[in-house]
């Protein structure tokens, strides 16, 4: 994992789907979490769905320009699909955090 700064939420914990990342820094696996506090951090993070969309699609374009390559354009590379597309609420549902919240069998 990254070190992680307290009070900070660190965007790049949504690209995966084994861990949160308390506002303490504390690192927690999904699956140790209660669905009580799963939901609360869903509730959270579509609280901030549109900062984190924009976000996303500026690490795209920082992409773009510096010819890193993001996980959104891999992303709109295997599905066809640009995060343009997407309104925020959607794109977040497409997290590997997000699924993993909202479907137990994706937990690791």
């Amino acid at each position: 994992m990254w070190e992680v700064e307290p009070g900070r939420l660190d965007v790049r914990v949504l690209g995966q789907g084994r861990f949160w990342v308390t506002r303490e820094a504390q690192v927690l696996e999904l699956s140790a979490m209660t669905g009580e506090h799963l939901q609360a951090v869903a509730e959270m993070l579509r609280g901030k769905a549109m900062l984190l969309h924009m976000w996303a699609m500026g690490d795209l374009l920082a992409g773009f320009a510096d010819g890193t390559t993001a996980g959104e354009l891999l992303a709109m590379e295997l599905t066809g699909v640009s995060i343009a597309d997407l309104d925020p609420e959607e794109w977040l549902a497409t997290t590997p955090l997000m699924r993993a919240i909202e479907n137990p069998s994706l937990r690791v």
